[in-house]
């Protein structure tokens, strides 16, 4: 949880609530999943969003000025050619009965 950490998202006051509907037989095979761990359904769902935003975090590294912090990559450089701007259109081939 060291990366959670270092992101800041487990620092400061939980203020944020949010509400999740789930079926019933979701609701209970997560009730379950959180009584055999001793966990609240919250505490739960807190620790896979956060599970899930660092795993992305680390899985989009190059995406770091989403994350608030500027750095460029070839995906992102404006100076670069797109490798399609160069196509001036869609060309068609009949395919079908040619005389020949």
């Amino acid at each position: 949880m060291q990366e959670a950490l270092e992101a800041g998202f487990l620092e400061g006051k939980l203020c944020n609530p949010v509400t999740v509907k789930f079926n019933d037989n979701t609701n209970q095979a997560i009730e379950t999943i959180c009584n055999a761990q001793g966990v609240t359904v919250a505490e739960w769902l807190r620790d896979l969003a956060i599970n899930d935003l660092v795993a992305r975090k680390r899985e989009f590294h190059r995406m770091e000025k989403l994350w608030g912090q500027t750095k460029e990559t070839s995906a992102t450089s404006a100076d670069k050619e797109s490798p399609v701007a160069g196509t001036t259109g869609l060309q068609f081939n009949n395919h079908g009965d040619q005389e020949q």
